[in-house]
């Protein structure tokens, strides 16, 4: 009995060992998908791509990461074709995030964003094409989260496309994702399916001649009140999601500040139903200005800290 007893104790001290191990790379596994890191001091001594190419083509997964980050910063625009270089020599791995996050591959994403211009554009353009086209590299297209490649790149790549949502190339293929049935069967919740809605949405309004920070809010509030209140299902909640997002993290505070006061004004004039009742235009009125007023109370938040 204390033989099993302490083959207890020694197995129990091995699993939580086992699991603070997992947590550890867990966590430093986030920050590096992220791109929170900093280059290590005998690689920001490069100043050639030649100094780099040891870097380059290290063993070691961060040294690629970091290598390219520094890549970037001394090429700028000369950068592109290598970088692309780069990604097509990176190894896929079909393994869950985020451990499975090919993460030389997301920080030339982020390079490439950073450059920015027609060059990088293409590039990011023909990463999230192959991606699309070539779906997730496994037996069941339901298992798509094993692949830690297709789910980290394809996400990050509209992210970064996001600031070219005026282009028709842009435009094009995120509303080719936005309206899949891969999004409709398994990309409701997660970041593919809100970030094409994100692009689409930007495109649409642009389209329209929506241009103005304050045209905008109005149209994305009625857009988030209208699909709310039918009922949205999974497909009009990741449309809300992602018109929150742009309304929260892309237009001026000024903008939104402006037309919260016009829709106080317009909830104070609209006539009252029998017996002074509110309306259903004095309700979507008051949420519209609920919400606004819940952004404006975050940004200040964020400005302050």
């Amino acid at each position: 009995m204390k033989k099993f007893f302490v083959f207890g104790i020694v197995v129990c001290l091995i699993f939580s060992a086992v699991s603070y191990g997992y947590a550890k790379m867990g966590k430093e596994g986030l920050r590096l998908r992220d791109g929170e890191f900093e280059i290590p001091p005998e690689i920001q001594k490069a100043a050639s791509v030649s100094e780099l190419r040891p870097f380059l083509d290290s063993e070691d997964q961060f040294t690629r990461m970091a290598a390219v980050r520094r890549l970037g910063e001394i090429e700028k625009r000369k950068a592109v074709s290598l970088l692309i270089n780069q990604f097509e020599r990176e190894p896929y791995r079909v393994l869950m995030a985020p451990e499975g996050a090919p993460l030389v591959k997301l920080e030339i994403i982020r390079t490439l964003e950073r450059i920015g211009g027609e060059e990088a554009k293409f590039a990011l353009l023909g990463i999230l094409r192959t991606y699309w086209e070539r779906g997730p590299k496994v037996k069941n297209r339901r298992q798509f989260n094993f692949d830690g490649d297709y789910t980290t790149v394809v996400p990050l790549t509209l992210k970064a496309l996001y600031k070219w949502s005026q282009d028709k190339d842009v435009f094009a293929i995120a509303k080719e994702i936005a309206l899949s049935e891969d999004v409709k069967k398994f990309h409701t919740e997660g970041k593919i399916g809100e970030n094409s809605w994100k692009i689409y949405l930007k495109g649409n309004m642009i389209e329209k001649g929506i241009l103005d920070d304050k045209d905008s809010a109005r149209y994305l509030l009625d857009l988030v009140e209208d699909l709310l209140g039918a009922g949205c299902g999974k497909i009009g909640l990741m449309k809300v999601e992602a018109a929150r997002n742009i309304l929260g993290n892309e237009l001026k505070e000024s903008a939104l500040s402006s037309l919260k006061e016009e829709l106080e004004e317009e909830f104070a004039k609209e006539p009252r139903g029998p017996k002074g009742s509110f309306t259903k235009r004095h309700n979507k009125l008051r949420n519209e200005i609920s919400y606004l007023k819940r952004i404006l109370k975050r940004k200040n938040k964020y400005k302050k800290n």
